[in-house]
């Protein structure tokens, strides 16, 4: 709350200070308030990762050095935000003038929620297994299911691929969705029976893993052409 306070008094004390001209770098940056809120931290181990090996100075914490380089430090942390905003910005901005206009089609809206559930799946998976011991035989427990990482990531790159389908139903967007589908039946019905260990899956998963897949494979069989209507 201290800070939140501190913040919004920073605001107002330079609000005089943006002018119209000023505002266009605000519009801008209100463009993108959700890249900036979710990988503003990142931006500090990726600059350890790459400062720290190529001899950035550490001085011990709180030392005289330490403090006089701090200004130094967040203005390396904000360019290396402004790389990456500049790299995922693209997701949060979608010009009109690109927006795909897509033909109707039955399955896209089933087809988006499995992906989006695919998604989520995988990314409240990761939050719970981390990326270590991605072949464990006993996953970690989450809600009842049973995961690690390597099952996390197979979810994620089915989910993905049904979204990027929803964009295109076709007869290529139809066989990735038909391969993913046919993925997860194999996976969950080898789980049902205690095959495939080193996904670290149980029987509520297998389960789950069978019944979404079952749904892609649903959903990607071809629709009967519509006959013109006649008037």
């Amino acid at each position: 709350m201290a800070l939140s306070a501190f913040l919004i008094a920073g605001a107002l004390l330079a609000r005089p200070w943006l002018d119209e001209k000023d505002g266009n770098w605000v519009a801008r940056l209100n463009r993108v308030p959700l890249s900036l809120y979710l990988w503003h931290v990142s931006a500090i181990p990726i600059a350890v990762a790459i400062l720290y090996p190529l001899g950035y100075p550490q001085h011990p914490i709180g030392s005289t050095e330490w403090w006089l380089w701090r200004p130094v430090w967040l203005l390396t942390l904000a360019c290396v935000l402004t790389a990456i905003v500049a790299a995922v910005a693209r997701f949060e901005t979608h010009p009109d003038a690109v927006t795909p206009q897509l033909a109707p089609d039955r399955r896209r809206r089933p087809l988006a929620i499995i992906g989006v559930a695919l998604v989520a799946i995988s990314l409240l998976g990761f939050g719970v297994t981390g990326f270590n011991r991605p072949l464990a035989d006993t996953g970690e427990g989450l809600l009842g299911f049973t995961l690690n990482p390597a099952l996390n990531t197979t979810h994620l790159i089915i989910g993905l691929a049904v979204l990027f389908a929803v964009l295109a139903v076709g007869s290529g967007a139809l066989t990735s969705v038909a391969g993913g589908g046919a993925t997860l039946l194999v996976i969950g019905l080898a789980g049902m029976q205690g095959g495939f260990n080193q996904l670290g899956s149980n029987i509520p998963t297998a389960t789950l893993d069978v019944a979404i897949g079952a749904m892609l494979m649903l959903a990607s069989v071809p629709l009967p052409a519509q006959e013109p209507s006649q008037r």
